[in-house]
């Protein structure tokens, strides 16, 4: 026998009655209710105008050194770049440690600020005081020194924002170090991509799943172009024909992407699907008239089939 399907006005009826309880349970006034819904809305302001006021100092700070950068000298370009670096880090820390929950929310841009200044200023460090023969070096030295400060700092205060820069400079640091072992820069790319996927997949079901999406745009942007040009090459050397294989990445991608829930990795997974078919219909049927039109056919057929499967798989899940 089938069991009535409830309707809209059961759940909000069965949500008043959750309510009632937990308000007779807990002993909640109405004017406790305003008054969180108060703080809720002064946290929110203190957040924009902080972000606002932070960006004007920002934009202030930069204009400043476009207009007497000729006229500073290699000391203070570095100290005018590396400074205010260290000034947001340690703020930073100071606002992480407060354990307060907009100091939370406040930190993630002084850390964004602290890894832009400092970075910066160590590449201006690097033309000023050396002859800068080597551009890879450098860039191996300041990305593993940045992935080695914001490790320490994570593992002092424990933000999402430190957790990221960290992949994010161990990232460059591993490329750079790599294309100096003179390594395939296609191949190093899609496996550090490969890693990044890995690691945000990991990092989604924790407290950290927060970092995810840019974990997700950065290391599946990274894996699609590495894999494209590693699959071209070896196509265009006589090793194998694996352009297939592209499509196949593309749709894995897609798939993980609903598994783990990230539209990140979605877009990632679209958009070089869509950038594949460009470059097959240029590489073999730029003069076939059918193919758009078998590929419009094909995607029409998908798209139907996908919509069937939804509607296939709520029936099988309603209850008998």
């Amino acid at each position: 026998m089938n069991r009535p399907v409830p309707t809209a006005k059961d759940a909000k009826a069965y949500a008043l009655g959750e309510i009632a309880r937990l308000i007779r349970t807990y002993d909640i006034c109405p004017d406790e209710i305003g008054g969180h819904r108060i703080e809720e809305s002064s946290t929110l302001l203190t957040r924009i105008l902080t972000y606002i006021g932070g960006t004007m100092v920002v934009a202030g700070l930069c204009i400043y050194l476009g207009l007497q950068w000729e006229l500073l000298d290699s000391f203070l370009r570095v100290l005018l770049t590396f400074g205010p670096g260290v000034i947001a880090l340690t703020s930073a820390i100071i606002v992480t440690s407060s354990n307060h929950k907009s100091g939370l929310h406040i930190a993630a841009p002084l850390y964004l600020l602290a890894a832009i200044f400092q970075s910066g200023g160590m590449f201006i460090f690097l033309d000023e005081f050396t002859t800068g023969q080597n551009p890879v070096l450098g860039t191996l030295m300041v990305s593993a020194t940045m992935a080695v400060q914001f490790g320490l700092v994570f593992f002092i205060t424990r933000h999402p924002a430190t957790l990221l820069f960290t992949l994010i400079f161990a990232h460059f640091a591993f490329a750079s170090l790599f294309e100096e072992m003179s390594i395939n820069g296609k191949l190093s790319t899609s496996v550090l991509g490969l890693s990044g996927l890995l690691i945000a997949t990991g990092l989604s079901k924790g407290q950290y799943r927060g970092i995810t999406g840019l974990g997700y745009l950065f290391s599946g942007a990274s894996f699609a172009i590495g894999y494209f040009g590693l699959i071209t090459n070896w196509g265009r050397s006589g090793f194998m024909p694996l352009d297939l294989t592209l499509i196949a990445t593309a749709a894995a991608m897609i798939y993980v992407s609903v598994m783990v829930r990230s539209r990140c990795l979605l877009f990632v997974g679209v958009v070089s699907m869509l950038a594949y078919f460009g470059y097959y219909t240029d590489e073999y049927f730029r003069k076939l008239i059918g193919w758009p039109i078998a590929l419009m056919m094909f995607g029409i057929i998908m798209i139907l089939a996908a919509n069937y499967a939804v509607k296939l798989g709520r029936r099988f899940s309603r209850p008998a």
